[in-house]
């Protein structure tokens, strides 16, 4: 994987930071959390910067969503496969 630039402000251990706490929520509270900006927040003036930081820290958080998703329909999938060829074996058995 190639080296990515992070943004101004930011350093490895921030980011690791950022990675775990997001890492060790449950679905529930991810999602909870996302959708915990209240109107206030939303209407307060922001310069880019703060809303290309705040753009990144929830793609990031969108992306560890999908990654998970994406893991539990491997697993689904893997487990719906193992019955199908068990199935398979016992008719032909």
């Amino acid at each position: 994987m190639s080296e990515q630039e992070l943004p101004k402000g930011w350093s490895e251990e921030r980011v690791k930071r950022v990675a775990d706490h997001y890492d060790n929520l449950s679905d529930e509270e991810l999602a909870a959390e996302i959708e915990g900006t209240s109107e206030e927040d939303e209407a307060a003036p922001v310069s880019p910067e703060q809303a290309r930081e705040y753009l990144r820290e929830h793609m990031a958080i969108a992306a560890r969503m999908i990654e998970k998703l994406a893991d539990q329909d491997a697993v689904e999938l893997y487990r719906q496969a193992r019955a199908m060829k068990r199935i398979a074996k016992e008719q032909s058995a």
